[in-house]
């Protein structure tokens, strides 16, 4: 596959200058911010640029609290039939949600959820882990300083992109590039509002 950067598919992000990473030679061309890892932004930008020949739209979207991000991608899941993305670890962590245990086939809740399954890149095993150890040990918010805020160009904040947030890469309808994030307002699981991530 041909590396490209955001700015190459559309969005507005020129390469970053110098190093990205490890400070080897390694330019991630898809993030917006110097950091250890693939950022939320490069991962929708991947996510997208994988699928795009499917007509699929893939966002970060950024969320006030544990419990209102899990009930709320687990409807993504739900409607898609495909696994989300979960920054975990205060961000420093990706994992594949691909499914939970409830009272009810559609939580709405966290009394109605009981686990969360999930499989993790590292040793690509299947998991199950209590919703309470969910969201108190893995799905926290995004704190990591090894991938801050973006720093550079049109991306800088305001308003905040992922840090302070609970975070995850999911499929939606929305016909936006991935320079755009979504955060939700309002009850689970009611209607996303755009977070501008580039001022267009």
């Amino acid at each position: 596959m041909k590396v490209v950067s955001c700015d190459d598919l559309g969005g507005n992000d020129p390469i970053l200058s110098g190093t990205v990473g490890d400070g080897t030679s390694d330019i991630r061309k898809m993030n917006i911010a110097y950091d250890f890892g693939v950022d939320p932004h490069g991962m929708a930008w991947t996510m997208w640029w994988e699928q795009q020949n499917f007509n699929r739209n893939y966002h970060y979207w950024i969320y006030p609290d544990a419990d209102r991000g899990t009930l709320t991608f687990l409807v993504t899941l739900r409607f898609y039939h495909e696994p989300i993305l979960v920054a975990v670890k205060h961000g420093s962590h990706w994992v594949l949600v691909t499914g939970y245990d409830a009272d009810i086939d559609s939580p709405y809740s966290p009394s109605q959820l009981h686990h969360i399954k999930y499989y993790d890149p590292l040793d690509g095993q299947p998991y199950t882990q209590t919703y309470s150890d969910w969201k108190n040990s893995w799905f926290t918010i995004y704190t990591d300083s090894r991938d801050p805020d973006p720093s550079v160009g049109p991306y800088v904040p305001p308003p905040d992109h992922w840090v302070n947030h609970f975070v995850t890469i999911e499929r939606d309808g929305y016909q936006l590039n991935p320079d755009w994030g979504i955060s939700t307002n309002g009850p689970i699981p009611r209607y996303p509002v755009y977070l501008p991530v580039v001022q267009k």
